[in-house]
C-alpha cells in the first residue's frame, strides 16, 4: 500500500485526539489486478489520507491510525476507468476502533454490506430510512430538466417545483431530527446536526440540540469544534460589530472591511464555482446598481481554490460584478470565511454605516426589500 497526503480543501469533521489503530478488511467479488481500491479519509489535523490496495481474488485490506471516529471514502477503479460503466463507484464508511468488513457478492462496491460497528450499523439505518426521500428529489430534478428542455431554457423552473422541493427536504429533515433525538449517545448525531439547520445558523436553535448530545459526543473535538462554532455565532449575529478583516482585491491592494465605514456594506461570500452563487448575482447586481447611489456598496468575498484567480476574475467580469472584490483563494480555508462561521455559500451579511451587522442571509427580493426599508 502507498499513502498520499494532501491537504484537505473542504469542509469535514475533526475527531477525537487519540490515536486509535483501525482495520478495515473487504471483498468485492472476485476482482483481481489490475482493480484496485482507494480509501480516503481525513485525519486530525485536517488533512486528507489516501490510501490503495490492489485486489486479489476480491479481496483487501486497510490498516492505520485514525483520530477516532473517523467517515471514510472507498472508491473502486477497474482497468482503466473507475468502473465497468465509467461512474463512480463509491462507498461511505465509518473507520471505528473494532474491525470492519465490507462485503459484496458483486464487482461493485457503491452497495456493499458494511459490518463491524454500530456507528455503521447505524449509518447504514439512516441511509436506508433517506433513500425514498433522495429518490423524490432525483425525480424531481429529473421532470424539472424535462420541463426546462421543452422551454429552451436551462435556467427554467416548473411550476410548484420549490414548493415541492420543499416539502421532501421538510420530510426528509424530520427523519433526521428524530434520529438525533433518539440516539444523543451517537457521534453520527453529532455529524448530521448541521443537516437539520436552516441557514445561516442561529446560536439559539443549534445550541439546545447540541446540548441534548451526550457528554461524550460533545467533549469529542468535534463537538468541541461545534461548541466553539456556536460561540463564534453568538459574536456574529444581529447587533454585532462586523469582525474586522483584509484581503486583496483583484490588483492586490490590501481591503479592510473597516474602510467601508460610514456606508451600508453587504459582505457577500461566493465563488465562481458555486452555481447557486452565480444564480444569485443578477439579482445582486440589479439591487447594487439600485442602490450604489444611496450610501450602499458590496464587498465580494470569494472562497476560490488556490490557483483559479483567472477562473475568479473571468466571473467577476461575466456577472457584471462592479464592486469591490477581495479573496486570499484559499478555498475553504478563506481567512475571513472562517472568521465569519461561513460553512456554506452564498452567504452574506449586511454591515451598517457604524459596522454593527443587521442583517444576514438576504437574497433576490428579500435584499432588496431590507434596502428599500434603510434607504428610500
Amino acid at each position: 500500500m502507498r499513502k498520499l497526503v494532501t491537504v484537505l480543501l473542504c469542509c469535514v469533521p475533526l475527531y477525537m485526539q487519540a490515536q486509535v489503530p483501525f482495520r478495515l478488511t473487504g471483498k468485492i467479488g472476485a476482482l483481481t489486478a489490475p482493480a484496485k481500491i482507494v480509501l480516503s479519509y481525513a485525519d486530525s489535523s485536517e488533512n486528507m489520507i489516501t490510501d490503495s490496495a490492489i485486489l486479489r481474488n476480491g479481496r483487501f485490506e486497510f490498516t492505520g491510525h485514525i483520530a477516532y471516529p473517523t467517515r471514510a471514502s472507498l472508491e473502486l477503479y477497474h482497468q482503466e476507468g473507475r468502473s465497468a460503466d465509467g461512474q463512480p463507484d463509491m462507498l461511505m464508511v465509518y473507520l471505528d476502533s473494532e474491525p470492519v468488513k465490507v462485503t459484496s457478492s458483486k464487482d461493485s462496491v457503491k452497495n456493499a454490506i458494511v459490518k463491524g460497528s454500530r456507528l455503521n450499523e447505524q449509518y447504514t439505518e439512516l441511509q436506508a430510512a433517506l433513500k425514498p426521500f433522495n429518490k423524490q428529489f432525483a425525480a424531481l430534478s429529473e421532470a424539472n430538466a424535462s420541463y426546462a428542455a421543452e422551454k429552451g431554457d436551462t435556467k427554467a423552473m416548473m411550476p410548484g417545483m420549490k414548493e415541492q422541493w420543499a416539502a421532501v427536504a421538510d420530510k426528509k429533515i424530520a427523519v433526521v431530527k428524530q434520529f438525533i433525538a433518539d440516539n444523543p449517545e451517537s457521534y453520527l448525531s453529532l455529524e448530521m446536526l448541521p443537516m437539520v439547520l436552516s441557514l445561516p445558523y442561529k446560536p439559539e436553535e443549534i445550541e439546545p440540540v447540541f446540548n441534548a448530545l451526550a457528554p461524550a459526543v460533545r467533549n469529542t473535538v468535534a463537538g468541541r469544534k461545534m461548541a466553539g462554532q456556536i460561540v463564534k455565532l453568538k459574536t456574529i449575529g444581529v447587533g454585532s460589530l462586523a469582525p474586522d478583516f483584509v484581503q486583496n482585491d483583484t490588483s492586490g491592494v490590501p481591503v479592510k472591511l473597516s474602510s467601508f465605514r460610514g456606508k451600508y456594506v453587504l459582505v457577500d461570500f461566493w465563488a465562481s464555482w458555486c452555481h447557486p452563487c452565480r444564480a444569485d448575482n443578477p439579482n445582486l447586481v440589479k439591487s447594487f446598481n439600485k442602490y450604489k447611489d444611496k450610501n450602499f456598496t458590496v464587498l465580494g468575498v470569494s472562497l476560490d481554490r488556490p490557483g483559479d484567480r483567472e477562473k475568479w476574475l473571468k466571473a467577476i467580469q461575466d456577472d457584471g460584478l462592479a464592486w469591490t472584490n477581495v479573496s486570499d483563494l484559499a478555498f475553504w480555508k478563506n481567512a475571513a470565511a472562517k472568521l465569519y462561521g461561513v460553512h456554506a455559500i452564498p452567504q452574506n451579511y449586511l454591515v451598517d454605516p457604524s459596522g454593527k451587522i443587521i442583517a444576514q442571509h438576504l437574497h433576490g427580493e428579500e435584499l432588496d426589500k431590507k434596502l428599500n426599508e434603510l434607504l428610500r
